[in-house]
């Protein structure tokens, strides 16, 4: 957290990073949008895709690292977040329920623990839809997604984007970039540890 910034200041501040966020993918299609059911990552979604109206698939396999959550992983309800976020779509058929979610396997605390539910999780999304996807989630998971996709660990900053690229039909992606931060008015502490 930044030296001497308050609960207030702090959710003030991640509120222009997410802004940022949005303009800078603003002119990018896409066809589908996945996030962690956490608010913050949902939050960013809507930001991202309001003025397009696309519907947001909240699926739990993108959630934070399970040895830093409650158990059972403190994010609401799908009904709930839909009061607050109208973008939701509820019939979006998750790949991990709240219920499936393995807190023994992830009980260590280390972010790569999270790269077996990511790889179900991303191949079960990359199956399942074809076209352009915007994946809002959090930093170990986009970490496991690198390591995934590219085979190397990545750790990116908080509001950053990796853009990954399917190449020659089914046989892989190339990592076209990853953590840009060139959109975002201040680096202090893009990391949340």
């Amino acid at each position: 957290m930044i030296p001497q910034l308050r609960e207030f200041d702090v959710n003030v501040w991640l509120s222009v990073q997410a802004e940022e966020l949005a303009s800078r993918l603003a002119n990018i299609h896409f066809d589908y949008v996945f996030t962690s059911p956490y608010d913050r990552c949902v939050e960013t979604a809507v930001r991202i895709v309001r003025e397009r109206k696309l519907p947001i698939n909240v699926e739990p396999g993108l959630s934070e690292v399970l040895c830093l959550c409650e158990k059972p992983a403190g994010f609401r309800a799908l009904s709930l977040l839909k009061e607050t976020y109208p973008l939701i779509n509820v019939n979006y058929v998750p790949v991990y329920a709240r219920s499936d979610l393995d807190y023994a396997f992830e009980r260590l605390h280390c972010d790569w623990v999270c790269v077996p539910r990511t790889r179900t999780t991303l191949q079960s999304i990359v199956d399942d839809y074809r076209g352009s996807l915007l994946v809002v989630t959090h930093g170990a998971v986009v970490g496991a997604i690198h390591e995934i996709v590219t085979g190397k660990w990545s750790s990116v900053g908080q509001a950053t984007v990796s853009k990954f690229t399917r190449f020659r039909s089914e046989q892989g992606f190339v990592c076209e970039y990853s953590g840009d931060s060139s959109h975002l008015s201040s680096l202090v502490n893009l990391r949340a540890f």
